[in-house]
């Protein structure tokens, strides 16, 4: 269970090259920022897949993999928002609200792309001194978790560098991962934070709906879509941990447009290999 965990890493697919698309998918006509409905994660991947290569045909630069996580983002919470009500009508409404952080002590897989738009994000929203302090607030806390495996992490209770009093400073650049995670029993996410040997494998992730999967496919759709666009394109597609890939922007800004050109800038901040885990 957990934002960097098991089928999570899993957004590049099962291709020869990583990230990349078999077979392109069936392209619907929708003119360039206007995609077409999306609802279920094969129409989310596709409509993703086709506005990322759109926005890559007008250049490769900084801006323009914003755009595309920008759209992958619409895209994707679109499809969420449509197939919500049913997935809620199933079960007990969601615990999920702003101010529980339970979740936000793990490892967080992400694509470049997502840190190269939390960078922009950060860099164009914030001011410069809050600026200068988050990002020593980053390094700080990749200081802490350097090295650490994905439980270690876990154990360490080191909370994400972007929680600001139980809520996600950039909640609207935030990755696809935490996009994804929703859960019903905010009691069992509280024993997983105190106990997470124990509670990553609890049967009660298992039990009544408690993790739903329609959200993690549909934003795990949208960025396998993106990584596979990119990557044709001749661009990296690394799984990333946050707060590393932003640590590593801080210290080297110039690493996005190296990625860009080609170069696997990213490397540094690849995440730790995965450990065992039922959830």
């Amino acid at each position: 269970m957990g934002f960097g965990a098991n089928e999570a890493l899993a957004f590049l697919g099962q291709t020869d090259r990583p990230g990349a698309a078999a077979t392109p998918p069936p392209r619907e006509t929708a003119p360039l920022g206007a995609p077409p409905p999306a609802r279920t994660p094969q129409q989310v991947y596709a409509a993703v897949y086709w506005q990322t290569k759109d926005l890559l045909a007008l250049g490769r630069t900084a801006g323009i993999v914003a755009q595309a996580m920008a759209a992958a983002h619409r895209i994707a919470e679109h499809a969420w928002t449509t197939t919500r009500p049913a997935v809620e009508a199933r079960a007990k409404p969601f615990d999920c609200a702003k101010g529980c952080g339970w979740c936000c002590h793990q490892h967080v897989s992400v694509h470049p792309a997502e840190a190269t738009a939390i960078a922009r994000w950060l860099d164009t929203r914030t001011p410069e001194p809050d600026r200068r302090r988050r990002y020593a607030r980053i390094q700080e806390t990749q200081t802490k978790i350097a090295g650490a495996t994905t439980m270690e992490r876990r154990k360490a209770r080191v909370p994400c560098p972007f929680l600001d009093d139980g809520a996600c400073s950039i909640h609207p650049v935030r990755p696809m991962r935490c996009r994804g995670f929703f859960s019903r029993d905010v009691g069992l996410c509280r024993a997983t934070f105190d106990d997470p040997a124990a509670g990553v494998d609890d049967p009660r992730w298992q039990q009544n709906d408690v993790l739903p999967r329609e959200p993690t496919r549909l934003f795990d759709a949208a960025i396998r879509a993106l990584a596979a666009a990119l990557h044709e394109a001749g661009l990296s597609a690394d799984t990333l941990e946050l707060t590393a890939s932003l640590a590593l922007l801080g210290r080297d800004p110039d690493a996005v447009e190296r990625w860009i050109a080609g170069e696997e800038a990213f490397a540094p901040a690849r995440l730790p290999p995965r450990t065992p885990s039922k959830v």
